[in-house]
């Protein structure tokens, strides 16, 4: 490994967000999931089971790659079904909005100033694609 690879790996490494990232994920899957089985129309349903789906896909994805990067994760809290399912989709969906703004910031600015390596900005992007559908998809929901 280069000296300039090894630097890279070590600031991926010592990102304080991983453990944040993956439960973050975890939790936005069962609270969408949820929110979705309490709904009767089936297009509203269908549509927020695939947004719970690829939120734990997204939280798939971070697991493993934290994997390859040797990144210790702490151990996951049990992720506890919402008393209120909608509530917990509303906050859910404007916290994905927050979240996104300053992730997607994270990622232009370490694309921008070479902190991560283009082949891990270019494994985002699609994520931060589907992050944008759901938060059109929220915001489509609130109006």
């Amino acid at each position: 490994m280069r000296c300039t690879e090894a630097a890279t790996l070590r600031r991926i490494v010592e990102l304080p967000i991983w453990d944040i990232a993956v439960q973050t994920e975890g939790r936005a899957r069962l609270r969408i999931a949820a929110y979705a089985a309490t709904l009767d129309d089936p297009e509203m349903r269908d549509a927020l089971a695939l947004n719970a789906w690829e939120e734990n896909r997204h939280k798939e994805m971070l697991s493993r790659m934290v994997q390859v990067y040797g990144i210790e994760l702490v151990s996951e809290p049990p992720y506890v079904y919402p008393k209120d399912p909608k509530w917990a989709y509303l906050v859910t969906g404007y916290s994905e909005c927050v979240d996104s703004f300053f992730a997607f910031g994270l990622f232009e600015l370490a694309r921008r100033s070479g902190l991560f390596p283009p082949e891990l900005i270019d494994t985002f992007e699609p994520v931060m694609q589907e992050e944008c559908c759901h938060i059109l998809l929220f915001a489509n929901w609130i109006a």
